[in-house]
């Protein structure tokens, strides 16, 4: 922030939202955020988002009738290309309105009915995300929804040492990480129950079989958290290397 407050700025980050981020950072459990999802609360604040976009959109449709009608009158062509982009700019943002304004009952839906045992699916973390004004750390998910590599929570069984980081306002994961299963046969027994071949993970069960420490490890999504702190709405003005209509292979 303090080398680069006035590229961000230009970029149009939201300066003072990335302030605001100071440690300690929100920390849920899966359990926790299942029942966040399924609760008074998220149906709150959903139906207080729809009203939102609900009186974004007219706002937004006012605007471009006032634009259109000065349109059809005479002006400087100065004046009409600066028009002209304004609206191509404000029908962008209304489609991306209307968007969310279809997919928020729908999302809504998602979150009420939402069972233990699953992943959390992209709308489930937008939305927890969202009702947060930090990172949020979701932890200890449902072993039968993560890599048979995620050690066990040897207190509890059903769920695994993993975590999630969520970035606020909506960008959703931006990192995930875990402690590694280092013991042998309770690694092989996670690649069985998830019907996968022990030939293929040979190489892979050597590592614990002649010898390992406990261990963990996590990524990063760089483009993910470059979008969330740069408030860049588009994934793809953030990847190097974009794929595109015209430019499938680099």
């Amino acid at each position: 922030m303090q080398d680069n407050r006035s590229e961000l700025a230009t970029l149009g980050a939201d300066i003072e939202a990335l302030e605001r981020i100071t440690p300690p950072f929100h920390r849920l459990t899966y359990s926790q955020a299942v029942d966040l999802l399924k609760g008074d609360r998220t149906r709150e604040f959903m139906a207080d988002q729809l009203a939102r976009f609900t009186a974004q959109k007219q706002q937004i449709e006012a605007r471009i009738a006032d634009l259109e009608a000065q349109q059809a009158q005479p002006m400087k062509q100065w004046k009409a290309d600066k028009i002209a982009a304004e609206l191509i700019d404000l029908r962008s943002e209304l489609a991306e309105v209307q968007t969310r304004i279809e997919n928020n009952p729908k999302h809504a839906q998602l979150a009420a009915d939402f069972e233990w045992g699953k992943d959390l699916g992209g709308s489930d973390e937008t939305i927890i995300s969202m009702m947060h004004d930090k990172p949020v750390f979701v932890t200890h998910y449902p072993r039968q929804a993560k890599a048979f590599y995620m050690k066990t929570d040897r207190t509890d069984d059903r769920v695994v040492l993993n975590f999630d980081l969520l970035a606020p306002a909506g960008f959703g994961e931006i990192i995930g990480g875990s402690v590694r299963e280092d013991d042998h046969d309770l690694l092989l027994s996670r690649i069985k129950d998830q019907h996968l071949d022990p030939q293929t993970y040979e190489w892979y069960l050597d590592l614990r079989k002649y010898g390992s420490v406990p261990h963990g490890g996590f990524g990063l999504g760089v483009e993910r958290t470059v979008a969330w702190i740069t408030g860049e709405k588009h994934i793809r003005q953030c990847i190097a290397f974009p794929r595109m209509m015209d430019r499938v292979y680099l």
